[in-house]
């Protein structure tokens, strides 16, 4: 990934801003992961939600931007389902 990333096309500027944050949030961070797994995962969720990412290229050819709700309404057919929020369990407080 890294050299598609880097290689001088459009993309090269966002993996540099990602190294330059993952560079400065790694001093906050005590068990960070390394640069290689960070691109590993991403590589990762790529390749897994491919037809989110052509679905939204393909609207975005026609209307050149988005606004969330609209974005979401796009690639939601093609992830996988959210499970459900529950409610944190309430301990009773004593008296």
């Amino acid at each position: 990934m890294a050299m598609n990333a880097s290689d001088g096309n459009e993309g090269s500027s966002d993996y540099a801003d990602a190294k330059r944050i993952y560079g400065e949030l790694r001093f906050l961070m005590p068990r960070r992961p390394d640069w290689g797994r960070i691109e590993d995962c991403t590589a990762r969720l790529v390749l897994d939600h491919w037809s989110a990412i052509e679905a939204l290229a393909a609207h975005l050819l026609v209307k050149y931007d988005l606004q969330f709700d609209e974005a979401l309404t796009i690639v939601a057919p093609h992830l996988p389902p959210m499970p459900a929020a529950t409610p944190p369990e309430r301990h009773p407080q004593p008296a």
